[in-house]
């Protein structure tokens, strides 16, 4: 089913495009958001709308083949940086923009869990300096690690809601009886939909 974009992703489409017009050196961006929140929908609308993003699930099309030569215990940024860049650096144009989507596994790799090794990953993630951009999607965070790397890195870091609009606008889109739902206890596309 496609899900026609809800308040907030449009909000965030609008952001996204937004920071195209704004010259950083490094330009990548940080999606963050829970679990069916709509960060694929919106990733994949972008991908199609404008033909500029390229939609790739991580996990799905790249994890087998990163993970495959190396230990696991052993991996670092430095080795997805490189896998980054003979992945889509030698096969893509430079003014394209790969939206990374499912990275969750890879970060569960590299940091092993560990809250100073995410943000710090994170925190690469956003500076890492290649000439193709990045938008990581994740819903691997908590809120002051979003805080600390807002106040740092401003508006490429994302944290997209999953808001009384949102579900106000699900249900009137899809039912016909907003009875059907408690919406202060609905937190996921998911259960809208099941």
């Amino acid at each position: 089913m496609h899900i026609q974009l809800m308040p907030s992703q449009k909000e965030y489409l609008n952001r996204i495009l937004e920071l195209e017009n704004k010259n950083y050196r490094r330009e990548n961006i940080l999606l963050f958001g829970a679990s069916q929140t709509g960060k694929t929908e919106l990733a994949r609308y972008l991908s199609k709308e404008n033909p500029r993003y390229i939609y790739k699930n991580f996990t799905k099309e790249y994890l087998e083949g990163f993970v495959s030569t190396k230990r696991l215990r052993t991996i670092e940024f430095p080795d997805l940086q490189l896998f980054l860049r003979k992945i889509f650096i030698e096969n893509e144009k430079n003014n394209e923009i790969v939206i990374l989507d499912e990275i969750d596994s890879v970060i569960s790799v590299i940091t092993e869990n560990d809250k100073h090794k995410l943000i710090s990953l994170y925190k690469q993630f956003l500076t890492m300096d290649q000439p193709i951009k990045y938008i990581f999607l994740t819903s691997i965070f908590d809120q002051n690690m979003i805080e600390k790397l807002i106040a740092q890195f401003s508006e490429r870091v994302l944290a997209m809601p999953f808001c009384r609009e949102d579900k106000e606008f699900i249900v009137k889109t899809y039912f016909n009886n907003i009875n059907l739902f408690e919406l202060d206890k609905v937190t996921s596309l998911r259960q809208m939909f099941n």
